[in-house]
């Protein structure tokens, strides 16, 4: 999961890099929306790497963590899932609507940050990737934190 999770963080860090480079709107839509993909891919790797027991106290305090930086990032990233459903009125939230998925803006925070408005979320770039980037580092330190265990637990084989 380490590895699942370091590709997705990557992913996110692209998408800012690509952002970053303010083009088109349309390209700037896309970027956003494969940067909810990445966030949310990363997310799930580490709620996997969370079932064992030996790191899922540590991963779910982080998880809790990288939620409350991104409290809209679940709902955007179902309605980015299943767009489909919810171009229909389908969809199983029924405050979103069809003719809110066409409704978005960019703008700037307070620190300058660029801002992602859609459905009624704000997305901070910056934010999003720091909260990323601080997710996977609490996966790594909780590897590490097991494996050290399990070799400090080895039987001594150098004879």
């Amino acid at each position: 999961m380490v590895t699942e999770a370091k590709t997705w963080h990557y992913a996110a860090h692209l998408q800012r890099t690509r952002i970053d480079a303010h083009r088109e709107i349309e390209e700037l839509e896309i970027d956003f929306h494969f940067l909810v993909v990445a966030l949310v891919r990363l997310r799930r790797s580490v709620s996997l790497a969370a079932t064992v027991p030996e790191v899922a106290f540590e991963l779910g305090f982080a998880m809790t963590a990288f939620d409350d930086r991104l409290p809209n990032l679940k709902s955007l990233g179902d309605v980015a899932e299943h767009v489909d459903d919810y171009t229909l009125d389908i969809g199983r939230n029924p405050r979103i609507r069809r003719h809110g998925l066409q409704v978005m803006a960019w703008t700037s925070s307070q620190d300058g940050d660029l801002v992602w408005k859609w459905l009624g979320s704000d997305l901070d770039v910056d934010t999003a990737v720091s909260a990323a980037t601080d997710l996977l580092a609490s996966l790594k330190r909780a590897v590490r934190q097991v494996a050290e265990t399990r070799d400090q637990g080895s039987p001594d084989r150098s004879g």
